[in-house]
């Protein structure tokens, strides 16, 4: 069953729940949201979101993302899913509900791919999911990864670790750190932002590069 949220559209709510009903064929969980804070409060509770447009921009200036978004265009990030925004008098648009297809679609590629690597750990021998680690950090000669379940510690470099997950969506902004795309919700200057609220540095000499490779996993994600 999926969770989906419909925010601030009280003369759609009716008309988006059947689209959404047809398109899918299947259960879903409808929420009726006042604010579009409480889906930016929702930390993944949702995995659709449709929203008022005139909410549009206060998702925008919170999210300090420097997207461009016209109505009918959807925001992909790793913490709020699929968010659509729709004009209050109208029904959802066919090309809305393609673009959540694709992004269910994407969505579902994605987890049938449960990689997991086994780590030796402060707390013994760990088998992790790569989609649960948020980020490696080079800290006290040691390695701490840092998971979606908590933090471990574990006597390898960076080097190494890279070598095992660089091909899986993860890269260095940082000489000391090694991030999951995945769960980035936002860069600024040159800070990372992580979806559990930490703050990675990003390095004046890896900005560019790092950056570059960002933009291209989002627009594949939401391409797909």
């Amino acid at each position: 069953m999926l969770n989906v949220a419909i925010c601030n559209c009280p003369n759609s709510q009716i008309a988006i729940e059947a689209k959404i009903l047809q398109a899918l064929g299947k259960d879903c969980d409808f929420t009726k949201l006042a604010t579009i804070d409480d889906i930016l409060n929702s930390h993944s509770k949702y995995d659709i979101s449709f929203a008022n447009i005139c909410d549009m921009d206060i998702f925008m200036q919170q999210m300090k993302n420097t997207q461009q978004l016209t109505p009918g265009d959807m925001a992909k990030t790793s913490q709020f899913g699929f968010i659509t925004f729709v004009n209050d008098i109208t029904c959802v648009l066919d090309t809305q509900i393609d673009m959540m297809l694709d992004f269910l679609h994407f969505q579902a590629s994605r987890s049938t791919i449960r990689m997991a690597i086994e780590f030796l750990t402060n707390k013994g021998v760990k088998s992790i999911a790569l989609a649960k680690i948020l980020f490696f950090e080079f800290y006290n000669r040691k390695i701490k990864i840092v998971t979606t379940d908590g933090e471990y510690i574990c006597n390898d470099s960076l080097h190494n670790v890279l070598a095992m997950v660089g091909g899986h969506g993860f890269t260095q902004p940082h000489k000391s750190f090694i991030v999951n795309l995945a769960h980035i919700t936002s860069i600024k200057n040159y800070s990372v932002f992580m979806n559990d609220g930490s703050i990675v540095p990003l390095s004046q000499k890896k900005s560019r590069e790092f950056r570059l490779l960002y933009k291209v996993y989002v627009g594949e994600a939401v391409g797909r």
